[in-house]
């Protein structure tokens, strides 16, 4: 096992041999995933299984990082947990695709592959439509909370009807 994954693997390899691995990779490095965030610190943790099932090389693997993300109430950064488990189907081709099992994604590649696009792909794939915090973190949303009670207390009859007027012209 090894604390930073490696860059560029036979994939290929890797799965007939059933190997295991576990690292991390910095978000820093993901520049797709980085036009989502409000930060670029933190390390995404991987623990990648490679294997063969019949003709079918694969990388099952799980994934998860926590992320600075601007939260959508407020507009400050929250903090977000990223959490992806996958099984992928290494494929030469697109033909290939359509004779996969439903079980599997399909990562196309000729074997040799940048790893971190595997994890980054997954993680992209993971982040919420709408980050906001746990908790209620705008004064908007704070303060829309009180006002349905103080409607109740002027509905319950300390305001004239406004149509009361219309009484008095029939």
């Amino acid at each position: 096992m090894q604390s930073r994954l490696p860059e560029y693997c036979d994939l290929y390899q890797l799965a007939d041999k059933a190997a295991t691995m576990s690292g991390n990779w910095p978000i820093a490095k993901m520049p797709r995933l980085l036009t989502m965030l409000a930060a670029d610190t933190g390390e995404a943790k991987a623990e990648l299984e490679f294997g063969k099932k019949g003709r079918t090389r694969f990388i099952k693997g799980s994934v998860s990082v926590d992320v600075e993300m601007q939260c959508q109430r407020c507009l400050n950064p929250t903090t977000v947990g990223l959490k992806a488990e996958f099984l992928v189907a290494l494929v030469e081709n697109e033909s290939q695709i359509e004779k996969l099992p439903e079980q599997f994604e399909a990562l196309i590649t000729e074997g040799r592959h940048f790893l971190p696009d595997v994890i980054e792909d997954e993680l992209i794939l993971a982040v919420p439509i709408v980050a906001t915090h746990d908790s209620q973190c705008s004064d908007y949303v704070k303060a829309y909370e009180v006002v349905p009670e103080e409607y109740q207390q002027e509905a319950v009859g300390k305001k004239p009807n406004p149509f009361a007027v219309l009484k008095d012209l029939l």
